[in-house]
């Protein structure tokens, strides 16, 4: 990538080609609870203004009136995919010099949309769940703890660890699998993806 070539020994080249999809992909699943918030205000609002009812008598049913806000849901996904993966090959066309491997990595897209699923269809269910704003915000930031980096590139598989980051995340994932008051899953998206909840 354009820069010093000290700054590349330390960084690697994030937004050179194929790393970029990476990159952008991985910083994009930070901004993915701002879309989860728009899908909790805008179930939630229809019950706390009670326009769900004028749909009831305009003659819609409730399989309706979730068949329409998931529709929503897949639309937030669908756009979010779209603009990290062209945000992706933007950045990696205007900073690397060669495109020999430019689609190696472009499966991050993937793991993007299914982490946006992930995340939607969380607060998808609580906002019909809960049924109210305030609640199903809190609950949508509590019930759920994400934690990235799990499984470290496959470090956390070596008998001796030989690193400390290595070490500490081993620390936690013991601790997590020994709790006995949540549930988690690891999903094998980019260095692993715990899903921590309560039970």
């Amino acid at each position: 990538s354009q820069g010093s070539p000290q700054a590349n020994v330390l960084i690697g080249a994030p937004f050179d080609f194929p790393n970029v999809w990476h990159t952008v992909t991985y910083f994009s699943s930070f901004l993915l609870f701002i879309p989860g918030l728009m899908i909790i205000t805008s179930i939630t609002n229809e019950y706390t203004y009670k326009t769900h009812r004028q749909n009831i008598i305009d003659g819609w049913s409730r399989t309706d009136f979730l068949k329409a806000k998931f529709s929503l849901l897949i639309f937030f996904v669908l756009t979010a995919t779209i603009l990290v993966a062209a945000s992706a090959l933007t950045v990696g066309l205007i900073f690397s010099k060669s495109y020999d491997t430019m689609w190696e990595s472009i499966h991050f897209i993937g793991y993007f949309a299914l982490m946006a699923v992930i995340y939607l269809m969380l607060a998808f269910l609580i906002a019909i769940t809960v049924k109210r704003t305030g609640l199903s915000i809190i609950i949508y930031f509590a019930i759920v703890c994400i934690v990235d980096n799990v499984l470290w590139s496959g470090k956390v598989l070596l008998a001796e660890p030989i690193d400390k980051d290595t070490v500490e995340i081993n620390k936690f994932n013991l601790m997590v699998n020994n709790d006995s008051r949540v549930e988690k899953l690891i999903l094998p998206v980019r260095d692993g993806l715990m899903l921590i909840r309560k039970k």
